[in-house]
């Protein structure tokens, strides 16, 4: 039927490269090559590309194991692929048997009907649980909710329903059954790729296909899922160590039932699934079912809901008109009490300016006298101070004179103390010195006895330490005894071992030798031939690398260069970036005059914003100012408020720009007129000179650099700071000032360092003002960074073109570069595997003669070490006898030494309780003599302290008796002093009392002027207070009248004003109407509600249809408001009306959660419901025909089995008898009650031996056995083609000759591939391809074709 025409391999496994195994159409095919060289590639290639799935059959650990890992010389690769050729030579056609496709038919129906409605079904779900998790909330918001909900499970069935529809399109293709069909002569390509990314693919004649439709294309061949018709390397014997279910396996697979268990199976699952769907769509029929009820409930809530809610929008509607109208009213009465209250706050401020000004003046007289009085005040002070010190000090003295007298008497009764204590230390120390000298001749004596104890005690421990040195020297020698004999047993053992080991080594060595001579000479043939190839490719090598390191280095330069200028570049567009940004903020500022008053910014916002005012403006005085950095700061200092001057061109600018600022309530602005059409004296300068004066000083005019123009303008406005002279620093400054007598404009004085002296009496000074940026420092820096970034725009442009031409030749050095790399890299490769297979067979021919000399060393050496081990050995033996006489002898010291060591170990403790006893003693009394040394050295120190203090008090008392007559003529000296003092107090007192009396007449003025502007400030106070109060209550009115908009557009969603500008105009229209008969009047007024209505608005009413839960109580409720939208009458009662609605929202929130989508939702529940009963109905009837159509498939695949299972049995009987010679073989069934789930076991009983199961035989009884089963099975059903991967491994020289004969002659109708290492499976073979590997973990294919 089928023929292996070729088999394609790339980057499977250790065939790296593309390779190609072709094959004869007819006869067997050899794989032959030394272990491990890749031989089971190829079958594992077949395998694979056929469709095996578990990478433990393909040797591997995980399916990316077959892709090609790399070597030392190779990169691994990112792709496996095989390729199978095949001829077909019979016409052949694959379709489904008919019962097993209608069983798998019907289930695919039934489980597409129960997958349908199940995902109806639960997509209905999805909406219900989404409807339980959301959280409704009472009133509109609850419709909103509700409304948002309900649409989100429709979004979700939409989505779900193409879903639906393409699972249902994706079951119809896959259970289509279609006939395909093959004809003679035609080639079926089959090809599988995997990557390393994991995504694999297969491909059928060129095009994309399934795994199912490969598998379609073996099943029955013996090539499918149980494959009997490839055997791999070990399979042979797992034939019958299986499992008897496996072995089932192999007799399915030849009877062609495979193919329909598989889809038996699949049908199967479906059907559970199905069954499971089914219970799935009934459960969820009930639960829709209960549902129903209570979605026919939410309907009429709903309904309800919506009368309540048309009714209260109405009645709302209605109140927020009225409330409207009555805050509009009221904010229009605080606004004109306001009006008032600010007119009034004006009055009292002009007669507080002027009591003001009438204080400073009274305050300036009470801080003249008050400076007088403390002048007299001080001092008066300073005469006091002087006299009470003299007092203090007369105090002072008397005291010292009487502590004095009282020491000198404390200094006798001290000495007479003295004295009596230095008498009874005296006798107490020829006391203690006798008690010493009796205790010094007890403890002389007790010395020499303990010393004798001593000595005699450290006599006998070293003769106990020589009996026990003795001790452990003899255990010592029985360790060393012990340990002797021990290592010379061992000894003697390893020397027996190692003669044994030499004599097997010298066998060896013989053989290896006869080898490595013959490996040896063939080596070195290929050594040379492939030595000439390297050298030719190691010349053009050299030519490649001299261009490529020159090309490599010209880019690199080229890149360096490149990214100088990326660096310069990103450099400068980051400052040119930080510029614009500070630019840009600096001239907002200057724009927005952010460093002015409010005033100032007020007057220029006006201009700037497009108005049109009465008066014109050219800037500020900052403007026009040009002064050089280093006086910046001295300028700002010195025109901190006039820098802000407004510069106008006439007085009548300035007016009117004053009687702007006070429409605006703005502030206080000083304006600087400029009268252009006055004639300017550019001859007379600010002092005569441009320096200012005669002096040599700058003035301040002469550094502000302002136009003729402005200059005259400033320096009529302000003389004083126009001609200020700049100095130095402060003190130039005092100095200067002073010396100009008082004269106003020419004694202001400015120090560089920010210092103002005015009239050598007012200096102005400090520190923690002006370190900001001022408005001079503003202009300059725009200034300066104008220009720097217009010259950071020139260098950016500049790096930009010098980027570009850098990036051209850059690219033509990376074409070149990559030109070169690739032929080098060619070249490196070709290189570097001639050098490896050169270095290979160098290492080879090394190693084989390096291996040839090594055995004849080792030859000899072996010879040496046997007979040396020989001479050991006997010298062994020898010492052992010696060593256990020796331990023996050693053992017998060791018992005496042990029992002399008890006996002196008793006596030494006897000695050392007499000696502890002594010890104690000695110690006693050595600690009575410590303590009596001490107490004579502490009495001595005593004598002698007392006799120092009895000293020291004599010297002092004199010392005290000098000082009483010194004090007493300081007192006299004193006394005349306050005398003195007394005087002159009685004369400032009369000068304080008079200055006191003025001071008070002018704090009685100035306290009358406070108290009356007290006053005026209380009322002041109290009217901005007033004011204050309206402004809150008109913020208030005002938050509640944007409340009131922003609840109307959130309830009503409706503009208040609109609204109320409806109704306004409706009125007018009402009352422009004639009056006309009450007909009319009824007509007239039906025709109302078209008048100006809002969209989908009605008229306001309670009146409506109520649902019968409605009481006659809310009925009468509703006839007092029977008010229409387009009107609300003037004695409308807000309470009344508010009350109501009141009652309208407790009716909603009784109702409680609303769903408003329930009238739609109960219509489609019902309409669901029908579906899935109808659904349901048609998942049962397919259920039940699918269990009919699998009954059947089990039918036919038991007689299928047993026709199958018979014929088999009966070829492996006969099979069995021609491999071995004789005997009998047999498959039985372990349960024949059930055939189609019952397991085979193998009974073998080779020629001579009795009947027994076959995992008794031996490994070349099972390799036979298991041959013949399979070769039995091919008598049944002849494979296309047979793989049989080192079958004959286990086999005899007689046996595989059977085994060869018997595949030569199965060959006429199957195609053999035999992988193997026998000579006589070779000889069979019509084509032998030897596989070599060459390069380490690479495998090649060599081709002989055989006659």
């Amino acid at each position: 039927m089928l023929r292996i025409e070729k088999l394609s391999l790339q980057g499977f496994k250790s065939f790296c490269d593309p390779t190609e195994v072709v094959f004869d159409l007819e006869g067997i095919t050899a794989v032959v090559g030394p272990n491990g060289c890749g031989k089971s590639n190829v079958a594992d290639a077949i395998s694979w590309v056929i469709g095996e799935q578990r990478a433990k059959a393909l040797r591997g650990a995980k399916m990316e194991d077959v892709i090609f890992q790399g070597s030392r010389n190779r990169q691994a690769a990112g792709m496996a692929e095989v390729m199978l050729t095949m001829i077909v030579q019979e016409t052949f056609e694959i379709r489904g048997e008919a019962t097993a496709a209608d069983a798998e038919k019907h289930a695919a129906e039934a489980a597409e009907k129960a997958a349908q409605a199940v995902e109806q079904a639960e997509a209905y779900q999805a909406e219900l649980e989404a409807e339980s998790k959301a959280q409704p909330v009472e009133g509109e918001t609850t419709l909103e909710a509700s409304s948002e909900n309900s649409g989100e499970p429709q979004s979700d069935l939409a989505d779900a329903q193409p879903a639906a529809q393409q699972a249902k399109k994706r079951r119809k293709t896959n259970t289509t059954s279609g006939v395909k069909v093959f004809h003679e002569g035609e080639r079926i390509v089959v090809g599988r790729r995997l990557y390393r990314t994991g995504e694999s693919e297969y491909e059928l004649n060129g095009r994309a296909c399934r795994l199912r439709d490969v598998q379609d294309l073996f099943a029955g061949t013996g090539l499918g899922g149980a494959h009997y018709a490839i055997i791999e390397q070990g399979r042979i014997g797992q034939v019958l160590s299986a499992k008897p279910m496996d072995r089932r396996a192999l007799i399915e697979e030849a009877a062609g039932i495979s193919k329909f268990k598989m889809r038996q199976h699949s049908a199967e699952l479906k059907l559970e699934a199905s069954k499971q769907n089914l219970s799935r769509v009934t459960d969820i029929l009930a639960e829709i079912e209960r549902q129903q009820n209570s979605l026919r409930r939410q309907a009429g809530r709903a309904r309800r809901y919506q009368k309540f809610r048309q009714e209260m929008r109405d009645l709302m509607r209605a109140v927020f008109v009225v409330d409207f109208r009555n805050l509009t009213q009221t904010l229009d009465q605080l606004e004109t009490a306001l009006e008032t209250g600010s007119t009034r706050e004006t009055e009292i401020a002009g007669t507080i300016a002027q009591l003001e000004e009438e204080q400073a003046v009274a305050a300036q007289s009470a801080r003249n006298a008050e400076e007088q009085l403390n002048e007299t005040r001080q001092l008066a002070a300073d005469v006091n101070l002087e006299a009470e010190r003299a007092r203090q000090q007369h105090n002072y003295l008397t005291q010292q004179l009487q502590s004095l007298g009282a020491r000198a008497t404390q200094f006798a009764k001290d000495q007479a103390v003295i004295v009596e204590r230095t008498d009874f230390i005296t006798r107490e120390l020829t006391r203690l010195r006798g008690d010493l000298q009796q205790i010094e001749v007890e403890i002389n004596t007790e010395s020499k006895a303990l010393a004798d104890a001593e000595n005699a005690h450290r006599l006998q421990t070293e003769q106990d330490a020589e009996a026990e040195k003795r001790l452990e020297e003899a255990r010592k020698n029985v360790y060393e005894n012990a340990t002797t004999l021990e290592r010379w047993r061992q000894l003697k053992r390893q020397f027996t071992e190692s003669v044994d080991r030499c004599e097997a080594r010298l066998k060896g060595l013989a053989t290896e030798r006869d080898r490595a001579a013959a490996q040896t000479e063939t080596a070195r043939k290929q050594h040379e031939e492939l030595s000439f190839k390297v050298e030719e490719i190691t010349q053009r090598q050299f030519q490649v690398g001299e261009e490529l390191a020159t090309t490599t280095s010209e880019l690199s330069l080229a890149r360096r260069s490149r990214d100088e200028k990326q660096t310069r570049f990103a450099n400068l567009q980051r400052e040119l970036t930080t510029v614009e940004q500070r630019l840009k903020s600096l001239i907002q500022l200057r724009e927005q005059h952010s460093y002015f008053s409010e005033a100032v910014q007020a007057i220029f916002n006006h201009t700037r914003n497009g108005n049109s005012p009465k008066f014109r403006t050219m800037g500020t005085l900052a403007d026009f100012v040009k002064v050089a950095p280093e006086y910046e700061s001295l300028v700002e200092l010195s025109l901190r408020e006039e820098l802000q001057f407004v510069v106008v061109p006439s007085f009548d600018d300035a007016l009117q720009a004053i009687e702007f600022l006070k429409s605006e309530g703005a502030g206080r602005a000083t304006f600087l007129v400029i009268n252009q059409n006055s004639h300017h004296d550019t001859t007379h300068s600010l002092n005569g000179n441009g320096n200012g004066n005669g002096n040599g000083h700058q003035t301040l005019g002469t550094l502000l650099g302002l136009r003729p123009e402005f200059s005259e303008a400033f320096r009529f406005a302000m003389p004083s700071l126009s001609n200020a002279k700049i100095v130095s620093d402060a003190s130039e400054a005092v100095t200067a000032s002073i010396a100009q007598n008082g004269n106003a404009h020419t004694a202001m004085m400015l120090a560089k360092t920010g210092e103002r002296v005015i009239g050598g009496r007012l200096i102005t000074g400090g520190g923690g003002e002006g370190t900001g940026l001022g408005v001079l420092a503003l202009k300059r820096e725009i200034s300066e960074l104008t220009e720097k970034l217009d010259a950071l725009v020139v260098a950016v442009e500049t790096i930009e073109t010098e980027l570009e031409e850098i990036k051209v030749r850059i690219a033509a050095h990376e074409d070149d570069q990559r030109r070169l790399d690739a032929e080098q890299r060619q070249i490196e490769k070709q290189l570097a595997v001639q050098r490896e297979q050169l270095q290979q067979l160098a290492r080879e021919l090394e190693r084989s003669t390096t291996h040839i000399r090594v055995v004849e060393q080792e030859t000899a050496q072996v010879e040496e070490e046997r007979t040396d081990f020989q001479t050991k050995l006997r010298h062994a033996a020898q010492q052992t006898e010696e060593a256990e006489q020796t331990r023996a002898n050693a053992e017998q010291i060791v018992n005496q030494a042990q029992a002399e060591l008890a006996e002196l170990r008793r006596a030494a403790a006897e000695r050392v309780q007499v000696l502890s006893s002594r010890r104690s003693e000695f110690a006693t009394k050595t600690e009575r003599r410590r303590g009596l040394s001490n107490d004579i050295r502490r009495l001595e120190n005593e004598s002698s302290d007392l006799s120092n203090r009895l000293e020291r008090t004599r010297f002092e008392a004199i010392e005290a008796e000098e000082q009483s007559n010194t004090i007493q003529t300081t007192l006299v000296s004193t006394s005349e002093q306050l005398q003195s003092l007394a005087a002159r107090q009685q004369t400032h007192a009369v000068e304080l009392e008079n200055k006191t009396v003025t001071l008070a007449s002018a704090r009685n003025r100035l306290e009358t002027l406070d108290a009356q502007l007290r006053q005026l400030r209380d009322s002041s106070a109290q009217a901005r207070e007033e004011r204050a109060q309206k402004e809150i209550e008109r913020a208030k009115l005002t938050s509640g009248l944007e409340h009131l908009i922003q609840a109307c557009h959130a309830e009503l969603g409706e503009n208040i004003i609109e609204v109320c500008e409806r109704l306004e105009q409706n009125r007018k229209t009402l009352e422009s109407l004639p009056q006309t008969s009450d007909d009319e009047s009824t007509e007239s007024s039906a025709a109302q509600p078209a008048l100006q209505m809002p969209p989908q608005s009605e008229p306001l009413s309670v009146v409506g249809d109520e649902s019968d839960e409605e009481t006659d109580e809310d009925l009468a409720l509703a006839d007092d408001f029977e008010i229409s939208f387009w009107q609300v009458p003037d004695d409308f009662n807000l309470e009344i009306a508010k009350a109501r609605l009141d009652e309208l929202r407790a009716k909603i929130d009784a109702l409680g959660p609303v769903n408003m989508m329930a009238l739609q939702e109960l219509t489609e529940i019902e309409e669901r419901f029908e579906f899935l009963d109808t659904q349901k109905t048609d998942i049962e009837k397919a259920i039940a025909d699918t269990q009919e159509a699998i009954a059947e498939i089990k039918k036919r695949s038991r007689e299928r089995f047993v026709e199958a299972f018979h014929a088999i049995n009966a070829n492996f009987k006969t099979m069995f008898v021609e491999l071995f010679g004789g005997g009998q073989g047999e498959m039985r069934l372990i349960d024949e009650t059930d055939v189609l789930e019952s397991g085979i076991e193998i009974i073998a009983q080779p020629p001579g031996k009795r009947l027994q199961n076959v995992l008794l035989l031996s490994g070349g009884e099972k390799a036979m056995t298991a041959m013949a089963l399979v070769l039995g099975i091919f008598k049944y059903r002849p494979s296309p083609f047979c793989l049989l991967d080192e079958v004959d491994a286990p086999l005899d020289e007689m046996n595989i000759g059977r085994f060869s004969d018997k595949i030569l002659e199965m060959s006429n109708n199957t195609q053999f591939l035999v992988i193997t290492h026998a000579k006589r499976t070779m000889e069979a073979a019509q084509t032998l391809y030897g596989v070599t590997m060459e390069d380490p973990g690479v495998s090649k294919l060599i081709s002989v074709k055989l006659s």
